[in-house]
């Protein structure tokens, strides 16, 4: 019996009854059967152990310790993305034709829509070609917060334009530079902007890409640093931050900052590591009708009806309104059908939350979904988890097979669609 088997068969076990140390020695009997299991797949099941945890016997409970005691912990999983890219070598080409990225076609498209803001005197065509260069990556900025940018931009009194332009004149590094382009996307004051240019004057690249952010960088370093969700109900709540995190460099930078070990969470204690986020994580969660509970316990997270609420509190840093929209909703929203609309707010850059799930329920854990590449069944999409806070492709043809590696989850059930906020 696989692993994803075995979650699948306890997962219906739950429905009904208790898990017994019947169920234990099953398990135990699956990962000493000689053919053991990968890190990932002790990953996947540790993470199903915790969540259920309220849900076994005292002797289940026991058993169930002693043999993960047994397992060897899982290696820190590296990335293994065509996404990952040297960001020491990130440049602004002279001309359209040199944009290079694995989203080229986003860059491209993001310089010929600012063509006509060049052309009206409020962007130069050097900073053109550094928003083609921003959204032909991954990691900075998408198509919508690079055209976002720029709006704003046109919307400043001549001396705030002025002040912005000698600050982004400042900057130490082109990477640099489209970073206050996209605080200034967010909706930060100047003040604000001053304040951040100061402060991050003459990171590195790298840098840069991993603290402003929340989700993890794709960076050479191969390592994950992403946000974690800090209790077992609040992965609604972790994504909202994400999703804020993705279009608010500012934000993410001052999350970071309160949270020096932002990519830990302790099982048993929410407030161990990080208890300004705990505090964050814990009073929304609450709020938002849920009850916040260590992650090793049973938790009741966000309902479905609620979940956009969260989202679009941050409508006016994101540009967006986000409305759930899950496949059943109508005979014609299938999975391919889902797919496609998460593809084309992905193509543009916009960050979108995603629903996953089980063969019980496909709406069970919330994610955020950041890029898309390729084409037909390869097509692969780059999402983060905030149960393990790792980022991690899924291409569409695992999401047809419900076989994505999602932990313990393998298919997707929902994506929030995404429309510009109204003036």
């Amino acid at each position: 019996m696989t692993v994803t088997k075995l979650r699948t068969a306890l997962s219906v076990a739950l429905e009904h009854r208790r898990v017994t140390t019947h169920d234990v020695k099953t398990i135990e009997r699956a990962v000493t059967d000689g053919r053991g299991v990968s890190a990932t797949e002790a990953a996947a099941l540790r993470a199903f152990l915790n969540r259920h945890h309220d849900r076994f016997d005292t002797a289940a409970t026991t058993a169930m310790n002693a043999l993960l005691e047994s397992v060897a912990p899982p290696a820190p999983q590296p990335h293994s993305s065509d996404a990952v890219v040297d960001w020491a070598t990130f440049s602004v080409p002279s001309s359209r034709e040199q944009v290079t990225g694995t989203q080229r076609n986003e860059g491209l498209a993001t310089f010929d829509e600012l063509a006509t803001q060049v052309s009206s005197g409020v962007l130069g065509e050097a900073d053109q070609l550094l928003f083609a260069a921003a959204t032909a990556r991954v990691g900075i900025m998408g198509e919508v917060q690079a055209t976002r940018a720029v709006a704003r931009l046109a919307a400043l009194d001549p001396a705030e334009r002025s002040a912005f332009g000698e600050l982004a004149d400042h900057a130490a590094s082109p990477l640099e530079r489209a970073f206050l382009y996209k605080a200034l996307g967010a909706g930060s004051t100047p003040a604000e902007i001053t304040t951040f240019a100061a402060t991050i004057h003459g990171w590195p690249n790298e840098r840069l890409l991993t603290d402003l952010s929340l989700a993890d960088a794709i960076t050479s370093d191969g390592q994950q640093t992403g946000l974690i969700q800090q209790f077992n109900g609040s992965c609604v709540v972790t994504t909202a931050e994400l999703l804020r995190g993705e279009v608010d460099p500012i934000y993410a930078l001052e999350v970071r900052r309160k949270n020096p070990k932002l990519h830990s969470a302790d099982d048993h204690d929410p407030f161990k590591w990080n208890p300004s986020l705990a505090k964050e994580q814990g009073t929304q969660l609450d709020r938002a009708g849920g009850y916040p509970t260590p992650r090793i316990q049973g938790g009741v997270g966000v309902k479905h009806t609620v979940i956009d609420t969260l989202y679009n509190a941050h409508t006016d840093r994101s540009g967006f309104v986000y409305a759930l929209s899950a496949i059943g909703d109508s005979p014609e929203l299938t999975t391919d059908v889902l797919l496609d609309r998460l593809a084309h707010q992905l193509e543009r850059g916009i960050p979108t939350p995603v629903l996953v799930g089980d063969s019980i329920s496909a709406k069970r854990h919330a994610m955020l979904a950041l890029e898309v590449s390729g084409e037909g069944s390869a097509q692969k999409f780059l999402l983060h988890d905030p149960w393990t806070g790792n980022t991690l492709e899924v291409s569409r043809q695992q999401f047809r097979d419900s076989a994505a590696p999602l932990g313990d989850f393998d298919r997707i059930g929902a994506i929030h669609v995404a429309t510009p906020k109204p003036n």
